[in-house]
């Protein structure tokens, strides 16, 4: 079953070095969420992240990048956060 997306601003970080913490434990609540359950399955999340100024200064920029982020982390197995990369310069 492929799943559904949401999207979130976070305009309350201070760095980049916030948000590997962020993603990691909405990953996290995500894992533990069937558990009490009855039945075999399991939840996972895969993040992409996209920032500003970095990745766009406008929202459909940014969702672009993230989105893009979004596409290598399923490629790259999902349950995972990426970051977008730089626009080249």
């Amino acid at each position: 079953m492929e799943g559904v997306n949401f999207y979130l601003i976070l305009p309350g970080l201070r760095d980049r070095e916030e948000v590997p913490a962020v993603a990691g434990r909405i990953i996290n609540a995500v894992r533990a969420a069937p558990a009490g359950f009855s039945g075999d399955f399991s939840l996972t999340a895969t993040i992409g992240i996209s920032l500003f100024p970095e990745n766009g200064r406008d929202g459909k920029t940014l969702l672009r990048a993230a989105e893009l982020a979004l596409s290598s982390g399923k490629a790259e197995g999902g349950d995972r956060f990426v970051f977008a990369p730089a626009p080249e310069a």
